[in-house]
């Protein structure tokens, strides 16, 4: 009797059991990375939302008129630190100011929590 070249039910199986944890092990591991970066991004936009209000505020001054004073958050120089927010806990930052022909440059690092 010659040998068969099919497989059999034995060998399916196990090879569909090896491929289901092959599969699950990959999709997991996929997952997890996902997730990671998701909080990433939540993290940033967070920042980038943080940098706005203080960008904000910075405007407002521009708006009352202060930004030739002394005092005024806009002087030239730096690096000076950012406020914080009750809204923002845990973000931080600097920001320096430069006088560009009238008007002024602002230049912020924002640090995340």
């Amino acid at each position: 009797m010659g040998k068969k070249s099919a497989f059999s039910l034995v060998e399916v199986i196990v090879a569909a059991v090896v491929f289901t944890l092959s599969a699950a092990a990959i999709f997991g591991a996929l997952r997890s990375l996902a997730q990671r970066r998701v909080s990433d991004s939540s993290t940033d936009v967070r920042g980038v939302a943080y940098g706005q209000v203080f960008l904000e505020s910075l405007r407002n001054e521009v708006y009352a008129n202060r930004w030739g004073d002394a005092a005024s958050p806009l002087k030239p120089g730096g690096p000076y630190n950012m406020p914080t927010y009750a809204e923002f806990p845990g973000y931080n930052g600097t920001y320096t100011v430069v006088d560009d022909s009238g008007s002024r440059k602002v230049t912020a690092n924002i640090n995340t929590p």
